[in-house]
């Protein structure tokens, strides 16, 4: 099992996926030449590593103190850094960035944020300490901070002081890493009760192997529009950490990850997919809730064609790339690829006079559809926040790298023209103004999707159009099949939640949907003159 992962992280680093992998003479050189900034400290000094998949380093570090005391300083090529905390009050809050980069507005662009924290043993500081920043020390800090009241951990970042934190709470976040991660971390030659955040520096070489292997990020809290919780998945986008059907919190095992990358590795094509809640992969407890792209790797011979589904829910096509998810997507790519746009659900959030969200909306998810014409619509000088402008940044990138982008449109909502659940379903990914003129601009996103395609001259999958067809063929009688309404004492995940029979989700999926949006991905694939190639793929052509 160790050979596994050690012959994982070799790939890994010929993908150029590891952080220090691969590194050329150049940067040797510089790193070489560039020494961490200390001053002739005296008195108390944290030290540490800071290490992510992609992050780039120096990075910036800083530390803040119970009483709002701040210090900061600079990582070297490798991530390692040094820094005086004489005078500060424990416990400290440590975090990392990317140079050049954010961590909290989600209306620009986001890098790499990382956080860590020390309580040290005694109460109070009296010896120097090392304090690690990683995946596992940012799942740590995001439990200690949701503990104490903070949206997750950048929350606490921002607020500049750790006075709230429970040192309790943080040694349940320890444990609780343990009991998750132990068997995976004892595989790359770890102790099983290695502790992420004071691990000695002699650990540090297979530590970095081990927080190669995943992505790490904040999940998005919609009702105020900031990073909350940290999110953990392997590089397939698969939720790391999280807990089973039954509600037990399993260990993770990434030789599932490496399996997947071997065949990822071996596949004549691979499609990526950039898309919404209807297309993304579901932790097992929300199971049967399922998005389409969590199932489409059965439309193909595994062998053939791999599928990378990184549909992420809640994000629009614009929040999606600002959170640098597609920066962990785009990595993977090579020559003769296919890119799956599949957008819309989220960037028609434009409603600025919507009560409480509106406005957090529009900074952060929304993007303008085009007029009947075909023209291109947004606010001075923000082209970004054109619908079709935001696609075609997928698109240029695509090209650019010799990848074949693919334009989606939506899936349909179970809603009839006047939003009634109910048939005969009607084309609905369009915005019309209200009695407070809320949108600043209006029109069909799905028709903005089609320009952009003719414009671009790229594939077009009409997603939306087969829903329609779909849903008013399984009528009303049915449909809660496909969609989104399951019985709560089946599924208790669902009891007091949208997604029941006596209160239906008419926009998700559950598995049976899920397939059948799929089907209907790949019968359009088939159909397309354009994805030939691809198409002979198909399991049902072959």
């Amino acid at each position: 099992m160790k050979n596994i992962y050690m012959k994982s992280a070799v790939a890994l680093c010929v993908l150029g996926i590891l952080s220090g992998c691969g590194m050329n003479q150049a940067k040797r050189s510089a790193n070489a030449a560039h020494k961490i900034a200390i001053e002739n400290h005296q008195g108390l000094l944290i030290e540490g590593n800071v290490s992510a998949a992609l992050m780039q380093f120096p990075a910036v570090v800083t530390v803040v103190d119970k009483q709002g005391k701040m210090a900061t300083t600079s990582t070297d090529l490798h991530g390692n850094y040094q820094i005086n905390v004489q005078g500060m009050t424990a416990p400290l809050v440590i975090s990392a960035k990317e140079q050049g980069r954010q961590c909290h507005d989600e209306s620009q662009q986001m890098g790499i944020c990382l956080a860590s924290l020390y309580f040290p043993s005694s109460g109070h500081m009296s010896q120097s300490a090392r304090v690690n920043l990683n995946p596992l020390s940012d799942a740590i800090t995001s439990h200690v901070a949701k503990t104490a009241g903070f949206a997750g951990p950048q929350a606490l970042v921002d607020a500049k002081t750790s006075a709230k934190l429970s040192k309790t709470s943080y040694q349940q976040a320890i444990a609780s890493i343990h009991a998750v991660f132990g068997k995976a971390l004892v595989a790359f030659n770890l102790p099983k009760q290695f502790n992420p955040i004071d691990s000695a520096a002699k650990w540090q070489p297979q530590a970095s192997k081990f927080y190669s292997m995943m992505w790490v990020n904040r999940s998005y809290q919609s009702s105020k529009g900031v990073p909350s919780e940290t999110v953990l998945s392997d590089h397939y986008f698969r939720p790391l950490g999280v807990k089973n059907r039954d509600g037990q919190q399993l260990p993770v095992d990434l030789s599932v990850s490496y399996k997947k990358q071997q065949r990822v590795n071996d596949a004549k094509y691979r499609i990526f997919i950039v898309g919404d809640s209807t297309a993304s992969i579901y932790p097992a407890f929300r199971y049967p809730r399922m998005g389409w792209g969590q199932v489409f790797q059965q439309q193909f011979n595994p062998s053939d064609v791999q599928v990378i589904d990184g549909a992420q829910s809640g994000r629009s096509s614009r929040l999606y790339r600002n959170e640098g998810w597609f920066r962990y997507l785009s990595s993977m790519m090579r020559p003769g690829d296919y890119l799956f746009i599949q957008m819309g659900h989220n960037d028609e959030k434009c409603n600025g006079a919507k009560a409480s969200r509106g406005p957090i909306d529009v900074a952060n998810l929304c993007t303008y559809p085009n007029t009947a014409n075909g023209k291109m619509q947004y606010p001075k000088d923000q082209p970004n926040m054109s619908f079709e402008k935001s696609l075609e940044f997928y698109i240029d990138y695509a090209k650019a790298h010799q990848v074949t982008p693919v334009l989606l449109t939506p899936t349909t909502r179970f809603k009839n023209a006047h939003g009634r659940t109910q048939t005969p379903i009607a084309y609905g990914h369009l915005t019309k103004n209200n009695s407070n003129s809320g949108y600043a601009f209006v029109g069909n996103y799905s028709q903005t999707i089609k320009d952009t395609a003719r414009k671009n001259g790229v594939a077009l999958l009409d997603v939306e159009t087969g829903t329609i067809v779909k849903a008013n063929q399984l009528g009303n009688a049915n449909w809660k099949k496909y969609w989104l309404a399951v019985d709560p004492n089946v599924y208790p995940f669902y009891k007091n939640k949208t997604g029941r029979i006596d209160k239906p989700d008419s926009t998700h999926f559950q598995q049976r949907g899920a397939q059948m949006v799929a089907d209907i991905v790949a019968s359009n694939i088939a159909a397309n003159a354009k994805l030939a190639n691809l198409a002979k793929y198909l399991v049902k052509s072959q």
